[in-house]
């Protein structure tokens, strides 16, 4: 019999809320062949057929937003180091502090090199939220952390949580269904999309000396506008690896280019701008305005009345107003593109063992050959004129 359950749905964002507010405890978070977290049942014979891994899900509903921005800003945080060791202006490791100052807890992303992967935790100290600075660019494990914060046990903390757009879409339904909106402060962020896992698994398994580091995605040795590297280091912070140029760098190459990216970001994704479900997005301020900003610089929507308040209420984070399209300067206002060797490059990763720099050069090729006669045609038309 069919149940009432995430199972009706041929794909998701992977956010990973149904399986924390499953009441009978029967969705586990996998990874798919195809490299991206995905809600399995465990034992579909035990479905209640309540519904609400369905009501919680951002992909399932529906959802319309008026973009509307109550105030926008371009941020950075006062402590040099902190902006200098932040993807952007350190505004999210300021906005954190705050928050835990005011008796929230902080949900956010590190890595965990023993698991080599990104997962969301939960801190209540400065000292354990330091793990959160700078961009993780691989999808999240999402599953223990979300369930801690939903959990019966955690109805009267407030948590302030910074998750992609669809994961805080989806976080936003749970929480207004357990009537816990309150005790929440949710962020999100201007949102490339996520790569499979499969390009982050063969970049450390081709590299077998980097496996067990510690690792950020953004670098400011050289600035903010060239600060595109894969670092690794040690538990004391020692750097042990440092890879070429965002144009050269194989995780790049396909993350940027989008080879590898979930289908829901290039067909799906409800989330450009300002469409969002969260208090408060962030995210690097591109532009002309700021190119001369060095030190990085993070721009701040805040699309309710809660998220104004902790932004303006913040110490140590310079603010200067602007406009949201001075802030939304140089994001992405629709989903990305999708390459014509999009599927080549998800059948190589899935079935082949060849390094990702030989598949590289495949899809390569493929899209020069599939972009081909636009290019002639192209050159034709301007001949004729």
């Amino acid at each position: 019999m069919t149940k009432n359950n995430i199972s009706k749905l041929s794909d998701c964002y992977g956010c990973g809320v149904c399986s924390a507010v499953c009441p009978v405890n029967i969705i586990d978070i996998k990874e798919s062949k195809d490299g991206f977290y995905t809600p399995v049942i465990n034992d579909n014979d035990r479905c209640i057929n309540c519904g609400l891994c369905l009501k919680s899900c951002s992909f399932d509903r529906d959802i319309r937003y008026d973009g509307s921005v109550k105030e926008a800003f371009a941020s950075w945080s006062d402590n040099q180091q902190v902006r200098y060791e932040a993807s952007s202006g350190g505004a999210a490791f300021e906005l954190a502090k705050a928050a835990l100052k005011e008796g929230y807890k902080f949900c956010g992303v590190r890595y965990d090199a023993g698991k080599q992967r990104a997962e969301h935790y939960i801190c209540s100290t400065e000292d354990e939220l330091k793990a959160s600075l700078g961009s993780k660019y691989i999808p999240s494990f999402t599953e223990y952390a979300f369930k801690e914060l939903l959990s019966p046990a955690a109805k009267n903390e407030k948590y302030m949580v910074v998750g992609t757009p669809c994961q805080i879409a989806s976080l936003r339904l749970a929480v207004k269904r357990l009537k816990r909106e309150d005790n929440f402060i949710l962020v999100d962020f201007f949102c490339h999309g996520v790569p499979s896992l499969k390009v982050w698994d063969r970049y450390l398994a081709e590299t077998p000396s980097i496996q067990h580091l510690d690792f950020r995605w953004r670098d400011k040795k050289n600035g903010w506008h060239d600060s595109w590297y894969v670092i690794g280091h040690d538990n004391s912070g020692k750097e042990l690896y440092r890879s070429p140029g965002m144009s050269k760098d194989l995780f790049y190459a396909f993350f940027l280019r989008h080879y590898a990216l979930s289908p829901c970001c290039l067909k799906s994704c409800k989330f450009k701008i300002a469409n969002s479900s969260a208090d408060i997005r962030l995210g690097d301020l591109w532009g002309d305005k700021y190119k001369d900003y060095n030190d990085g610089v993070s721009g701040i929507l805040c699309l309710t009345d809660k998220g104004l308040s902790l932004v303006r209420q913040t110490p140590h984070l310079t603010l200067t107003e602007e406009t949201p399209g001075i802030v939304a300067q140089g994001q992405m206002s629709k989903n990305a593109r999708k390459p014509a060797s999009y599927l080549l490059a998800r059948q190589l990763l899935r079935h082949t063992k060849l390094k990702l720099k030989h598949i590289k050069i495949l899809i390569e090729k493929y899209d020069f050959a599939a972009n081909l006669p636009g290019k002639i045609i192209s050159k034709t038309k301007l001949k004729k004129r």
